[in-house]
């Protein structure tokens, strides 16, 4: 829902305006995330953890898993990058520092405690895996670590605006910021590096009260705003909930893609 509700107010450099709801680059690769934390079994991802054996597979089973979703839906807005990348038989591990790490991280918490892992650290490991096949940058891999720890936070009811703020500044990086959502308004670059869109991302939330809110401050930001709702949505999911709005909106537009219903198993 996150990336629905951020996509018509995407300004894509060269790119025209999107005219109406529709899922994103960010939604498919959200589901790439989600079909490979669940198909892992308990025992590969425990045994990855004690002894880092099976760390070839779980990169394997991710690339897969990206390349598979991809090629569902090819002409989705990828970027050029990706888009040669996934064309790619065996692509080579990535160094982007780039958003898209971020933008599809959400399921690795969920996905890991319905597997019963419920140690912090474990989680984040998990989640720098499949973030490591294309964002093997240390960058990245400092912003999958900081939401993944927000999120697994949220979904223990132990975050609250003091909490995520307090995460977001513990690393001493100058990409990692609080700023007023008005200040990234002015912004007129396209910010698409990872530590400046999960900042986004935080403002966002810090200066809502509600769901929906947070949502709509991405969108009042501009630029790559389905990808900031994609980073701040499930964290505000876990502070508020989603809003009937939100179903309302999106669900109708879900049934015109039984792969995602299927997937999350939704039914109308």
């Amino acid at each position: 829902f996150f990336y629905f509700l951020g996509s018509m107010a995407e300004e894509v450099p060269h790119l025209p305006r999107r005219t109406e709801l529709t899922p994103t680059d960010d939604s498919f690769l959200t589901c790439a995330c989600r079909d490979w934390i669940t198909s892992l079994t308990t025992k590969e991802v425990s045994e990855f953890l004690v002894s880092n054996k099976n760390i070839d597979l779980l990169e394997i089973e991710a690339v897969k898993s990206l390349k598979k979703w991809w090629s569902y839906f090819p002409e989705q807005g990828f970027s050029r990058g990706f888009n040669t990348w996934a064309k790619m038989e065996q692509p080579p591990r990535g160094t982007r520092n780039t958003n898209g790490c971020l933008m599809r991280n959400s399921p690795i918490v969920p996905g890991m405690l319905e597997k019963n892992f419920y140690i912090r650290s474990d989680i984040i490991e998990v989640a720098q895996i499949f973030a490591g096949v294309t964002h093997q940058h240390p960058d990245s891999l400092s912003a999958v670590s900081l939401h993944t720890e927000m999120l697994f936070l949220g979904h223990m009811n132990e975050l609250d605006k003091k909490v995520l703020k307090e995460i977001l500044l513990s690393v001493e990086h100058e990409g990692f910021v609080v700023k007023p959502v008005s200040y990234w308004r002015e912004q007129k670059e396209f910010i698409w590096d990872a530590p400046r869109s999960l900042s986004i991302a935080v403002s966002a939330i810090l200066e809502a009260d509600s769901y929906m809110e947070a949502i709509e401050n991405c969108c009042s930001i501009g630029k790559d705003t389905d990808t900031y709702a994609a980073i701040a949505g499930p964290i505000a999911q876990t502070l508020w909930g989603l809003s009937g709005p939100a179903y309302s909106i999106c669900m109708p537009i879900l049934k015109d893609y039984p792969r995602i219903m299927n997937l999350y198993g939704l039914k109308f």
